[in-house]
């Protein structure tokens, strides 16, 4: 290993450090939506924050995905939101998605918090 980093390498290193935010998003959130209702109308402040971010870095990631090049993009692992596993950033998006889905999906059997 050298002293030289390449734009990729740091693009990567970018890109495992903002799916580590938004995996510690996805638990804060994870743990109100499970908290309830009342929970979450008590705490409006932290999850609207909470969601800001996600609105904020979800993108951001996209983009520097985007800006990987293609023969590289699956060989990028990342660590689940737990860390007990490493998986491809493709698969991690598609499980975030589907994590992020049945969060919100419950969010919208409450009336307005």
């Amino acid at each position: 290993m050298g002293f030289f980093t390449s734009g990729t390498d740091k693009r990567i290193e970018e890109i495992k450090a903002t799916v580590k935010q938004l995996n510690k998003d996805l638990l804060i959130l994870a743990d109100m939506v499970e908290k309830g209702r009342d929970y979450c109308t008590l705490h409006q402040l932290e999850l609207m924050a909470v969601f800001g971010r996600i609105t904020e870095l979800y993108p951001k990631l996209q983009s520097d995905v985007q800006q990987i090049p293609q023969s590289k993009i699956s060989t990028i692992l990342v660590p689940w939101n737990d860390g007990s596993q490493h998986n491809p950033i493709l698969f991690w998006d598609m499980s975030f998605h589907s994590v992020m889905d049945k969060l919100t999906s419950e969010m919208g059997k409450w009336d307005n918090i």
